[in-house]
């Protein structure tokens, strides 16, 4: 039949919807024209819109010209709004193979990172453990997601960045989700992290991230509240791992990473004083007195081989003005723990005499390692 003009208002609880426009009966049921909805907390809780409650009571608007056929919906000029914050773009709903998909290209300020950053959250336990459960990052299981958003700021806790182009991709048995491009400061950030599905239960976990010309204190500040390190540099991970559950996962990684930092500082230590100790001072009262203050340095370059969740470093220098430190040891990732050598040397001498030498241990967890002098090694040195 021919094009008929239509409109359309329904409600459901507190949710509305209205459609103006055409409409046709055959051969098949077609809709073309302008809607508008208000999509109420009724209506969000039952396509799980956000996991956990939401931080505000404002309602969601939707505005759009809407096309339905026999194929599904598409909505162009799509504007989705909650308060003062904004997405606009288009998105279709189409059947494919017996599951309805969801595609989208959004830009705006309304994708702030609060749902995504709730989802990391399961990835520990209450006492800061690796979660036992599965990862779960599929913000809606009963559609296929192909998502492709832009904003110009998104948040993960504390980790703030900007300019940010992110995708998303979901199908029953795998979820990837990607940070394609953002800006960290002055430098970029990318990253991407691939979770699948196996029958028997198991989940493979897949991790790559990098970054360029980064202030990398501000970095490990924000990402892991880390603050003894600071420099301008870059990095680079890439991890994967399996197992049924979180930790298994973490306990399993393997892959490589780099660090690169350059005119820095490490707070909480004056590597300096320590090495220009007196030779009758006893080393763990040299590293006591050491423990304030401040040590400036040139470079620092790392890289990382992880192996079933143990992260040793296979190449490493730290250089200051007068002193050369290599790290040796590893770091087990599954249950956050160092257990790290640091040798220091002073620049520019083979035969090193006593004095100007010194090792330590660096133990405890990831974020917050205590520092003991390496007694078997001060020994053997002497």
């Amino acid at each position: 039949g021919k094009s008929q003009a239509a409109s359309l208002e329904a409600m459901l609880g507190d949710s509305r919807i209205s459609f103006s426009g055409e409409a046709r009966g055959e051969p098949h049921v077609t809709l073309n024209g302008k809607t508008e909805a208000t999509l109420g907390e009724t209506f969000e809780s039952l396509i799980r819109w956000q996991r956990g409650v939401r931080e505000t009571r404002e309602a969601t608007r939707l505005e759009s010209i809407l096309m339905l056929d026999e194929r599904g919906i598409g909505l162009d000029s799509l504007k989705l709004s909650v308060g003062n914050k904004a997405l606009t773009g288009i998105a279709a709903l189409r059947d494919v193979g017996e599951r309805w998909s969801l595609s989208a290209t959004l830009g705006g300020d309304l994708i702030d990172g609060t749902a995504a950053h709730r989802a990391l959250q399961g990835i520990r336990d209450a006492k800061g453990g690796w979660s036992t459960a599965p990862l779960n990052l599929n913000p809606l299981p009963q559609l296929d997601l192909d998502l492709r958003l832009s904003t110009k700021a998104f948040r993960l806790g504390r980790f703030s960045l900007s300019q940010v182009a992110m995708s998303v991709l979901t199908r029953p048995s795998r979820t990837e989700m990607a940070i394609v491009d953002s800006r960290f400061g002055e430098g970029s950030f990318k990253a991407r992290v691939n979770v699948g599905d196996s029958p028997d239960g198991t989940q493979t976990f897949r991790l790559s991230t990098s970054g360029e010309n980064l202030e990398g204190g501000e970095l490990l500040d924000q990402a892991f509240g880390f603050e003894r390190l600071s420099g301008m540099g870059s990095f680079v991970v890439q991890v994967q791992g399996q197992g049924r559950h979180f930790s298994d996962v973490m306990a399993s990684l393997n892959g490589s990473a780099a660090l690169d930092l350059r005119n820095g500082v490490i707070n909480g230590i004056d590597i300096n004083r320590l090495m220009t100790r007196s030779a009758e001072q006893k080393a763990d009262t040299a590293l006591l007195f050491s423990l304030v203050g401040k040590t400036p340095f040139e470079s620092l370059r790392t890289d990382f081989s992880l192996r079933s969740g143990r992260l040793e470093p296979v190449g490493s220098r730290f250089v200051t003005r007068t002193v050369d430190a290599v790290m040796e040891g590893y770091s087990d990732i599954g249950t956050q723990q160092h257990h790290l050598n640091v040798v220091l040397r002073k620049r520019g001498e083979n035969d090193v005499p006593k004095g100007d030498f010194f090792g330590f241990r660096l133990e405890g967890p990831l974020t917050s390692p205590s520092l003991k002098p390496d007694n078997r090694l001060l020994q053997d040195k002497g």
